[in-house]
């Protein structure tokens, strides 16, 4: 309903059209009716022109979807329901299959039988990831993002606290609550330091331990962003 600028592109629908010739057209409703509250939907454009056609979206459709929609609003027992609704359930993560893609960019050289092998470890990280909140598996991925750019050879991702605190738009306390899940979940660790010495590191796999740097190589080799596979868990992309 709100473009990236802040403009509200929302559209007022008739669910049975305003004049004649329109989608569901009622010639026996007043135009009082026609412009009653109970007729009227807001939608994007989008779905504005996908429910013109009147086949699959016909006037009870259409009154249902607007009474489920405006129930989520206003009954307290739905609106209870949806804070307390697990939100990770709804990350619709895509797992490899060949990773051939991830072989050739790589220049691994591995066969059928040995990326079958590699698809299932890092379908595992996927799963385990799918779990974290959205906004671990964003500060996962900035970490590697930032760590990336410093790395030397051997070195696992990880930065100072302080540095990833002036780097992410969380403050420090969501930041904290943050890593507590990712270390809770065997993502990370934390090396206890005087003050801005302390650090925060991800763990690898014992059997793939450039794991996380490999897949910032191959997002910046092929142009795929590296939020697509760690914050939205499309590993499908590596195929």
């Amino acid at each position: 309903m709100i473009d990236l600028a802040g403009h509200f592109v929302g559209q007022l629908c008739h669910i049975e059209a305003a004049e004649p010739g329109g989608e569901r057209f009622n010639r026996f409703m007043t135009n009082e009716q026609r412009r009653a509250f109970e007729n009227l939907m807001l939608m994007c454009h989008g779905h504005h022109v996908i429910t013109n056609d009147v086949e699959q979206y016909s006037v009870s459709k259409l009154k249902d979807m607007k009474v489920n929609h405006e129930t989520m609003f206003s009954d307290p027992a739905v609106a209870m329901v949806r804070v307390l609704e697990d939100v990770t359930a709804k990350t619709e993560s895509r797992k490899a299959r060949s990773l051939k893609r991830l072989n050739e960019v790589l220049a691994w050289g591995l066969d059928d039988h040995e990326l079958e092998d590699s698809a299932k470890l890092l379908n595992g990280l996927a799963s385990r990831l799918q779990n974290l909140p959205k906004n671990a598996r964003v500060l996962v991925r900035i970490i590697v993002e930032r760590a990336g750019s410093v790395r030397r050879r051997g070195q696992r991702p990880e930065l100072p606290f302080v540095e990833l605190a002036e780097s992410c738009n969380f403050d420090q306390g969501e930041i904290s609550r943050l890593i507590q899940i990712l270390e809770r979940h065997g993502f990370a660790q934390v090396w206890e330091g005087e003050g801005p010495s302390e650090t925060v590191g991800l763990n690898e796999s014992h059997d793939y331990p450039s794991m996380w740097f490999d897949f910032l190589k191959f997002s910046r080799k092929m142009g795929i962003p590296l939020k697509s596979i760690i914050d939205d868990v499309q590993f499908h992309l590596l195929d």
